[in-house]
Parts: structure tokens; sequence; C-alpha cells
């Protein structure tokens, strides 16, 4: 069986997932960057698959019995509201939900946002994130470049412009959100807090309102550490990290999650002296193969790793004296914390109507999103038990809209939580190299299915080899039925390059379907194709700690 329908068009052809992996160079092909004309097809391309995805996305729906018991847009009739859905929260998720619900001429919505609209996403994460990393990128450019005395390069990075243009960017892209929210006829707009107050009851500043369903999505914040010194002005999060003024000689960055190694990863790169302090592994929620190829490239580029964590800073002239929990006494500019993130929740007043929290201040809710009040959802990065990712909110957000405009005879309905299944979960992570995972790791895919997990996989460096050659493509499979269950890369593009392999997985492929596909030649991933376990396994050095020294 085929992964696609077969077709001798060029539009079909195009859109097999060996033509999307050929868009970015395989370490075997360093020569061959990623060009911006090929970014651009490939993109118009994914709009073409994703049009069929979605038919498969819409058509995963569950049978359930208390389906009944979920309110609808028309439920709570004879009562006076002044709206009929309020949204406490203007991030990636309540932003969505607000404009498609819009759609609905009929309906009166409100939403609150007390900081900034477009949320973490767009103000303090991965919008002026990917714009940081992205002109970071460009040493390894000048690595390749320079490679074999090729080029000769002389570049000086600009640091109060990159500051200038990202800022820029953000104010551009949050106010592109907010606008969109202010020019919707049927949407009113607050700037400040929103709490709960009572039984469809909410308290906008001094004023009380009444909906008919509320929807919290407010997001988090930083956790902080709890020691003496974390107050200091340069114990930093990554709120203020995206947005310094002037480029840090020195940083010590404690965690070990991707948001830490981003950071790190960035800093790095542009010539900050780094050390993460870690108490056991980096990337614990990724792939062990792709943690590995991140951590062993991060070493290969001069990241210093401390083994404990600090338990005192002290302000010492230009310098902070941290003080490590094994004794050990370092000297850093900045302290950078990214030991997780928070749920805003605290001042939501959800358990004046009975709504409790759990041990995280995170919001329980059932699949379809529904608290324990049921005229009150969550979607986001509040839900208990859910992924902290921004394409989570936004599918939530889909599906909730879905879930609230459904007929009174319905009995189906989107899952909400969670939205997709973990092997479809598709994520990025923008350090260096790039690296691109969806589906399941080899450790979950071994606990989910013990003894039936075939796992193919293949390396470029780390011995001998130039680190910006290196790279990583594994599959992992059912054995007996062969239905993919991962699929992680790392490498140069592999950053965009994991979309495609992401809307592949939402098909629920199997492996041969997947290579029957036809390879391109030279291109990144016609090696995923040709893989096998007669070769596609860990062999030789595998790690950069198993190297000897190499022979010019």
């Amino acid at each position: 069986s085929s992964l696609f329908p077969p077709c001798s068009s060029v539009v079909c052809r195009a859109s097999s997932p060996v033509f999307l992996g050929s868009i970015a160079g395989h370490p075997r092909f360093v020569g061959m960057a990623l060009h911006s004309h090929f970014a651009g097809d490939a993109i118009r391309i994914l709009f073409w698959i994703a049009t069929t995805a979605a038919l498969v996305a819409a058509n995963r729906v569950v049978e359930s019995g208390d389906l009944k018991d979920v309110p609808t847009l028309k439920s709570y009739s004879g009562q006076e509201f002044d709206f009929d859905v309020f949204i406490i929260g203007a991030g990636s998720g309540g932003i969505r939900l607000a404009k498609t619900l819009s759609r609905e001429k009929d309906l009166k919505v409100g939403i609150a946002e007390s900081r900034d609209f477009g949320g973490t996403c767009v103000n303090r994460g991965c919008n002026p994130k990917k714009t940081l990393v992205a002109a970071s990128a460009f040493y390894t450019e000048i690595e390749q470049a320079t490679a074999n005395d090729v080029w000769e390069v002389a570049a000086r990075l600009k640091w109060d412009k990159l500051q200038q243009f990202r800022a820029k960017k953000v104010s551009r892209v949050a106010n592109f959100y907010k606008q969109g929210l202010v020019k919707a006829a049927n949407v009113e707009v607050f700037e400040e807090p929103a709490s709960v107050v009572g039984q469809h009851e909410i308290k906008i500043g001094s004023a009380t309102k009444r909906v008919r369903l509320l929807v919290v999505c407010t997001g988090g914040k930083p956790r902080q550490m709890d020691i003496p010194g974390a107050e200091l002005e340069n114990v930093i999060t990554s709120d203020e990290a995206l947005e310094l003024e002037s480029k840090p000689k020195s940083m010590l960055v404690v965690g070990a999650g991707y948001i830490a190694v981003e950071l790190a990863s960035f800093f790095l790169q542009v010539g900050t002296d780094v050390t993460m302090a870690v108490r056991s592994s980096l990337l614990k929620s990724f792939d062990t193969d792709v943690s590995g190829i991140i951590e062993d490239s991060l070493l290969e580029r001069g990241l210093k790793v401390q083994g404990d964590l600090p338990v005192e800073i002290v302000q010492a002239e230009d310098v902070l004296n941290v003080t490590m929990a094994d004794g050990t006494l370092l000297q850093v500019e900045y302290v950078l914390q990214a030991i997780g993130r928070d749920p805003l929740t605290a001042n939501l007043g959800l358990n004046t109507v009975g709504v409790n929290l759990d041990e995280q201040s995170k919001v329980p809710v059932n699949k379809y999103g529904q608290t324990s009040a049921p005229w009150i959802f969550a979607i986001g990065d509040i839900v208990a038990k859910g992924l902290e990712l921004q394409p989570v909110a936004v599918k939530q957000a889909d599906h909730l809209v879905k879930i609230l405009l459904r007929g009174p005879e319905a009995t189906t309905a989107p899952t909400l939580h969670p939205p997709v299944p973990p092997e479809h979960v598709a994520t990025a992570l923008f350090a260096t190299p790039r690296a691109g995972s969806v589906g399941l790791t080899e450790q979950e895919a071994d606990a989910k299915y013990p003894g039936n997990v075939t796992v193919l996989v293949e390396k470029t460096g780390p011995c001998c080899t130039p680190v910006f050659q290196w790279g990583l493509l594994k599959v992992l499979y059912h054995t007996p039925t062969e239905r993919l269950l991962g699929i992680h890369i790392a490498g140069k593009g592999a950053d965009e390059l994991v979309q495609a392999f992401g809307i592949v997985m939402a098909f629920n492929p199997t492996w041969s379907g997947l290579q029957s596909a036809l390879a391109v030649h030279p291109t990144a991933t016609e090696y995923i194709v040709f893989m096998n376990k007669h070769k596609s396994f860990r062999k030789g050095k595998w790690r950069r700690s198993e190297c000897s020294p190499c022979q010019n």
C-alpha cells in the first residue's frame, strides 16, 4: 500500500514526502543550502496537502454519552447575557477562538487581555526567539563558507540593530492580532484583567458582566528560582533574555529543557561564554538521539556544563558570584532561569464557582475542554496534563468552536483534550543544529509497544566531521503493522522540514507506504526511504565523548 494514491501530475509527484524532504540539505550534501525559493515552493505544497489532512483530522471524532452535558451557544436560554462567549486571555488560542466565533454574526463575543495581545508566543516566545536565532544562524553559514578555505568572510553582529528589528517585528505582529479583533463588529475588546465573581458572572475592571459561556486561556509565565539573590537585576528569565540591550559577555543558564537549550545555543553563537547548570540530562522530553546530537554540538561549540544548581547569587560590582550546590563558585554577567513555566490562573476567581486547580495550579478539564463548572472551558497552557505548545492551543480553539456550535441532535464532537493523538504531535527545536520531531520518542514507543518497535537511525558526525555537517535521521514503526510511530531529524533545515512530516503522520502511514515514494536525488530525505534494518542502526562512535583525536 502507498501513502498517496498513484498519479502522474507534477503537483501530485511534488507532494510526496520525499519531495518535501528534499528542500533542506542533508549532512552528506552540506553544500546544498536551503534556498528561499525552494522553501516558498515547499510551503505552497504544504498548503495543498493540508487541505486533505484537514479532512482526516475533521473525521477524528469520538462517540460519547456525556456530550449532552456540554452546553452549546444556544444553552441557558431564557436568561439575559451581555456576551454569548467571553474569553479571558488574548494569546494564540484566545485570538483564534475569538476570530473564528466572530464569523457567526449573531453572536456577541468579548475578550480581555491585561498585558500583550498575541500572548507569550508573539511577544516573549516563538516570534522574537526565531527572529534572534535566524540572525545567529549566520554564524553556521560562515562556518560552512570558510571550510576548506573556499571563502573569506568578515562579519560583525550589530546587536543594537538586531534588537531594534526584533522589537519592530514583535510590535507589528501584536498590533496585527489586536486590530483584527478590534475591527470585528461583534467582538468587544477589553484591555484589562477579568475574573469570575459568580455563576455566569465576570468582573472586568469595575464592571460586572453576565456571560453565557466562558473560556479561560491565560497562558503562563517563566518560573523563578527560590534562592537568595534570585531577585537581582541580572538574574533574568526568557522574557528579559530576548530583550537585552547589550550582548552578554558570560551567562549561566539554569535548566535543561527546550527553552534553556535554545537560548544557550543562541548566546553561544553570538559569542557569549555560556555555562549550563544541568541536574540530569538535556532535553529529557525529546528522543535521546536528538538530545544527544544537540548536546554534543553545544559542547563542540564551547558550552560548559555544571552538574549542580545554584544555591546563592550575590552581586559583586559588574558580575554575579554564583555559589553552586557542590560549593563551586562561578562568576558571570547574567544568570538565566529556564526552569519551567507556571500557569497564570491565580487571579481568575475560578474557585468562586467550584473550579479547583490541580497541584500545579492548572485547570482540570474533560475531553471537551469543560471544567467542573459546566459553562466554563479552558484551553492552552493552563490545561492540566496538557501540552504547552502554541499549535495545541490553536487546535483546541478550532475544536472548541465545533463543540460549541454543534446542533442539538449532535452525538459526536472533536476531542479537545488531547486535540490530536501523540503520534501526530510535531515540534521543532531551534538549537544548533536545528531539530524536529513528530510522534513518539524511542522511549515512549518501547513503553507503549514493548518488543514491537523497529528503530532505524542514521547519523553524520560527530567524530572527525565538521560540526556544521552533523545530522540525524530516525524512524520508528510498529513492527507487526508497520504503522509509523515517530520521525526525528536534526541538521540544517530540520526545523522547517518537520512540518511536512507532521502532515504526513496525520495520515497514520505505514513504513512500506512511506518507502513506496520515489526518491529525489540528491536531497535531504531520500535516505529515509532507503533506510533498513541491515544498515540503519547505531554503530561506531555514536557520541562526542567516544571520539578519538583526528588526523588532519
